[in-house]
This record gives C-alpha cells, structure tokens and sequence, in this order.
C-alpha cells in the first residue's frame, strides 16, 4: 500500500479519467469493534453504487465493473487486520488506490469528475515537512517528516559509521602482543598494547563521517531548508553542529540514542520538538493576511481565490475544515458559479482550491473555522503578487 506523499497526490489529481469515486470511513484498529470495518465500508461502496446509478452516470452493469476493485476488497482478510485510523479508497476507470493512514476521518463518499482529496491534506501540508537526522557511531540515518508521517532517505555511499571511516572496529585497529612471565612459574600470557583501547580518541574519525553525512544532508533533503531535527547523543550533536552547513538546523535536539526507537516512535517524538515552530509559521501568515487585507495581495472571496489558484499567484490558504462550498469553475471564462448542493457536475470549490495552490506549490492549512483568518470565511488566501 503507497504512502501518500506529495508525488503519490499529485498522481491523484492528475489520473481521473470520467466518474471518480473517493471514500473515506474511520476504522476500527483492535477488538471487538474491528469487526464492523467491513461492514461500514460496504455500505459506503453500496452507496457509490447508488450515487452512480441514480444521477444517471452509468447503467447499473457499468458501475459494478468500475466498482469490482472495491468490492473484491471486502472480502480481502488480511487487509482488514491491518488497520489505522482512517481508511481512504479512490477509484475511477483508469486507478485504484487505497491508503491507511494515521488521522481519523468521517464517512464520506464523493462522486465527481475528479477525486475529493481535502480530508487528505492535513497528511501533507498544513504542518509542513522537517528532516530528522539520528546520529550514532554505529548507524547514522536520516528521514524526512511531517506530524503524520515518515520516510527513510537512502544516504547511498555515504559513510554512517566509524566502521565505514576506519575500515575495521575500533577496539580492533592496530593491536599488537607480547609474551610475558607470570608469577616466576614458568607460565606465559599474552598482554595486548597500541591503539585497541576501549576508550581510544575517536574524534577525528567521527568529524570525517559526520563532515560527509552533512553533505549528503544538504543534497538530499527537499526542500533544501527545511527544518532538521538531530537526535543522538551529545557529543555527536555537538560535533556535528559544528561542522554543519546545513541552513536549516533547528536550534533544539534530542539528546537519546534512537537507534532501538521505531520510526512512528521517533516521528512522534521529534514532532513534539518541531511542532511549535510550525504553528509560528502559521500564526505568522495569518496575520500576514490580516495586514494585506484591502491591498489587493489577499482576500477571502471563493470568487477571486479560485482563479487566482489556477494562475499560481496563491502563496498560502487557509480551509476550513469539514466545510463545503459547492459549485463549477470554467477556466477559459475564470467565472465561478456557487450553488448551494452537489449534483449536476458541481465540485467542492474549496477543495479545488486546496489542490490548485498545492500544484503550485503553494502551502496549504486546513484548519478548524475559528482559525480562518478572515472571520466567518471559510477560505482565505495570501498572494505572491
């Protein structure tokens, strides 16, 4: 199962092809309550069936072929015995993708043009992506976060250990032995002296792999400043802050070993640090928004922000989460047309935003109603010119 990523999104923005089903349903992950996962869902598959039939998108024999994917997975045992907190399903007549993922959502089943993806983007942009570099003599690796979700890089021929510098352990190196009298009996014992103490300077060696992480850090993370976590022990940390050229190296750390941690443990962990510098970013742009208001460089209206994300000028958006603005947008004529239900072709105008500023690159906050900047709006937007 494909994790959902910024690649993985935009694939599902731009695969539809004709009627596009997405379902969501909260699941179930341990006990007794497990059991009615595959009961919940088939409902939701019964009434996309429904949905399908009844607006007159397809006969009845049609959509039972689009839907088959979907309905073969309610039959499939293991996938059900590994459940999170959400389960979201998308299928249209060219893709079929089904992700678990760490947020609980609420039953939800879209029939449009296109995929309904706005549940999804608290996965991937409202609290923003930071690095987390785990640093020990042994095994240094790097990832790259968000609150919700994280993914190893792959560091390549970079050393990662003191092993991968000095070619051999380093109580091995350099060891030599001599034979010595014991006790005036006649015995002998071998006494080891050189280089192979417990307790031997390593520093020069951990400056020239760690010197070579950081290079590779700095190719690899994307984007190139993101905020970097690092997690190690404290003399690490300490040489390599020193060393690093990395721009976006966070000013607090955590002092443990990770190595033994598992990777939603240390995500979890290193969010609990990173966490607020995000809600300071957001906080920001919000009142970036308040002072542009009536300059022309951000506005509230789902009229204006919706061409205008089609055109890239959008720099950042707030969405309210859990609300709906129905209606079509043409973009040869740039006119939105509101109506006040779905049907007839209409699409949520706030997710489409959402995806719009997202495919061009802009940032993405969905959060609770209060916290939309402009009050009583549903959506606000700061321009980039």
């Amino acid at each position: 199962m494909k994790l959902i990523s910024i690649e993985e999104f935009q694939h599902l923005l731009e695969q539809p092809d004709g009627v596009s089903i997405s379902i969501y349903m909260p699941t179930e992950t341990s006990g007794k309550e497990t059991q009615q996962n595959t009961i919940r869902f088939k409902n939701l598959v019964r009434r996309a069936d429904q949905t399908i039939v009844g607006q007159g998108l397809m006969r009845a024999r049609e959509a039972r072929e689009l839907l088959r994917p979907v309905q073969e997975l309610i039959d499939d045992v293991p996938f059900w015995q590994h459940q999170r907190e959400g389960l979201a399903v998308f299928v249209s007549p060219k893709l079929f993708r089904r992700y678990r993922v760490p947020i609980r959502f609420r039953e939800l089943v879209e029939v449009e043009n296109r995929f309904h993806l706005k549940p999804l983007l608290r996965l991937l942009s409202c609290d923003g992506e930071f690095g987390i570099l785990s640093l020990s003599r042994k095994n240094v690796r790097l990832f790259q976060s968000t609150r919700f979700r994280i993914d190893e890089i792959d560091l390549g021929d970079t050393p990662t250990s003191v092993i991968d510098v000095m070619g051999t352990e380093p109580g091995e190196r350099g060891l030599q032995w001599r034979s010595a009298a014991s006790s005036g009996r006649g015995e002998h014992s071998a006494l080891f002296h050189g280089h192979g103490r417990d307790d031997e300077d390593l520093t020069p060696e951990l400056r020239k792999m760690l010197a070579a992480v950081d290079r590779s850090v700095c190719g690899r993370l994307r984007p190139p400043s993101i905020p970097l976590l690092l997690v190690g022990p404290e003399d690490l940390l300490s040489i390599y802050r020193g060393l690093s050229d990395y721009p976006g190296l966070h000013a607090d750390e955590l002092k443990l070993n990770a190595s033994e941690m598992k990777n939603d443990e240390l995500r979890e962990r290193a969010w609990s640090v990173v966490g607020p510098h995000f809600q300071r970013e957001q906080e920001r742009i919000a009142e970036r928004f308040r002072q542009l208001s009536g300059t022309g460089m951000a506005s509230s209206s789902l009229n204006e922000i919706v061409p205008a994300t089609h055109d890239g000028r959008v720099e950042a958006l707030f969405v309210a989460r859990g609300q709906y603005r129905w209606g079509l947008y043409d973009p040869d004529t740039r006119e939105v047309a509101v109506q006040g239900q779905p049907g007839n072709g209409a699409q949520d105008l706030l997710d489409l935003a959402a995806v719009q500023t997202l495919r061009h690159q802009g940032k993405v906050y969905v959060v609770e109603s209060e916290s939309v900047p402009n009050d009583g709006a549903p959506i606000a937007a700061v321009y980039r010119y």
